[in-house]
């Protein structure tokens, strides 16, 4: 395994008056030496506000895979790519990753400065995924790891069998969050899970930047040179990757409890997952929070749960 290497020095003061827009400045690069040359990244470490959750994923989402979780064997990704589709001519010129390294964080984000360093990034990539047995993302599974995998492929770094990234054990957040949250949010989008369920303050995302444009502003930085407008989307990143810990924590909360402050409709969604894989204990126990609401629209929604969890037939205890 290839290790990090040390920061670049840094430029002099007539080299940013020759280069007012240069990537240097946008932040503190280092570079990791690869056999395909250098990938240029940045890190930061981030202090943990709590501790980490120790619950049994597999048999509370009902995925084996997961069986063994934890959040400090797990890599957290998120990219940002050229395109909004996952086909063969799509690159991920910037990937967010960290980890948890005892009581804090550790983010990177390769960033790709010409499309013919892209095997350096991916190689750099690949390296720091052989270090966790887990992958946490946000609707990773339809879209970072395909477009990864592609990338993989085309390059010739892997064979497509050894590209098989979804074959490593992946918490989805995209998926959970909606069989949590279904009907209680306007949408789905992780920016408004940030908002209404994780209560980040709006002030780290003022320098962000629709997700939308990212492609745009990373094309007229290789058109043009100009570095600056890619600190929204260097911001976007971090934003997301960080956002991707603290949400998959706030679910496991949410699926091991819920919390006594969960909302009932949370709770209320949570009974029909496990009438829906006919796990009736955890259904009995969590219909009890809710049969004795004083909202009517809720003690009506548990009596129907409580109705159907009556007719459904059982396998014989053994």
């Amino acid at each position: 395994m290839h290790g990090p290497g040390a920061a670049p020095e840094a430029p002099t003061d007539r080299t940013l008056e020759l280069l007012p827009s240069h990537l240097d400045r946008l932040r503190p690069w280092r570079f990791e030496v690869t056999d395909f040359g250098s990938a240029r990244y940045t890190r930061e470490i981030i202090a943990l506000s709590r501790d980490l959750p120790e619950v049994d994923l597999a048999s509370l989402l009902g995925d084996p895979r997961l069986a063994g979780f934890r959040f400090d064997e797990a890599l957290y990704l998120d990219i940002e790519t050229t395109g909004l589709g996952h086909g063969a001519g799509t690159l991920a010129f910037l990937v967010g990753l960290a980890w948890i390294e005892g009581d804090h964080v550790v983010l990177d984000q390769l960033f790709l400065t010409d499309p013919t360093e892209e095997m350096a990034l991916l190689r750099a990539f690949l390296d720091r995924l052989e270090r966790c047995r887990y992958l946490v993302s946000f609707n990773g599974k339809s879209f970072d790891t395909s477009v990864l995998q592609s990338r993989l492929v085309i390059t010739r770094l892997l064979g497509q069998v050894e590209a098989q990234l979804k074959l490593v054990p992946h918490f989805d957040l995209f998926h959970v969050s909606r069989r949590a949250y279904k009907g209680l949010l306007p949408d789905g989008k992780l920016q408004t899970l940030e908002r209404a369920v994780l209560g980040l303050d709006p002030f780290e995302r003022h320098d962000d930047v629709p997700g939308a444009l990212v492609p745009t502003l990373y094309f007229h930085y290789l058109h043009t040179g100009e570095a600056p407008p890619l600190h929204g989307v260097l911001v976007h990143n971090r934003v997301d990757v960080l956002s991707l810990v603290s949400l998959a924590m706030h679910l496991c909360d949410v699926w091991a409890g819920p919390p006594e402050d969960a909302p009932d409709g949370v709770v209320l969604n949570l009974v029909r997952d496990a009438l829906k894989r006919r796990d009736r204990p955890r259904a009995e126990a969590l219909l009890a929070r809710c049969s004795s609401s004083s909202e009517a629209e809720v003690a009506l929604a548990a009596q129907a749960l409580s109705e159907r969890l009556r007719r459904m037939r059982w396998p014989k205890p053994k």
